[in-house]
């Protein structure tokens, strides 16, 4: 058995269960009976309507994490995250905080771009895993010695 219900697909399977499919579901759901179906795809419906009325209504001028200007339209119901938001946070449109921002990500730009000039010359602290074997620490030492020599000289050619 299969039936059409606003633009969804309810369908009755070989466990005599009810499988709902549409444009609202990111995933079947699966319902005991047709009525149940179809009061969980009206349920989504309603949502999706006040959903779309908030999008054309609601409106929040505000500033992503580079200071640039952003508009929140909603809260996306699946997602739970801003709808129009560009960054994990937003800010009041306040000139104040745009040049903080602005500035934060300047520097942030400034800090990644010396991480890669640091690179070539970094030794890295953990030399092992684990508890160190008495007759491997000899070797362990030698080996930092001779990286940390190396990219001394490096350094110093600078």
């Amino acid at each position: 058995m299969k039936r059409d219900y606003k633009d969804h697909t309810i369908t009755l399977d070989d466990n005599w269960r009810f499988i709902v499919e549409g444009p609202l579901f990111e995933r079947a759901l699966t319902c005991l009976s047709m009525n149940d179906a179809e009061q969980a795809i009206d349920q989504r419906h309603a949502a999706r309507v006040k959903q779309q009325k908030a999008e054309n209504s609601f409106k929040i001028d505000a500033l992503d994490d580079n200071g640039v200007q952003v508009v929140v339209r909603g809260i996306h119901s699946a997602q739970g995250h801003l709808l129009g938001a560009k960054s994990d946070r937003i800010y009041p449109l306040y000139e104040p905080l745009r040049d903080k921002l602005m500035r934060r990500a300047a520097l942030l730009r400034e800090a990644k771009a010396l991480d890669e000039q640091l690179k070539p010359f970094a030794v890295a602290t953990r030399r092992t895993y684990g508890q160190t074997r008495p007759d491997e620490y000899d070797k362990l030492l030698k080996a930092l010695t001779d990286e940390f020599v190396a990219k001394s000289v490096k350094a110093s050619q600078l």
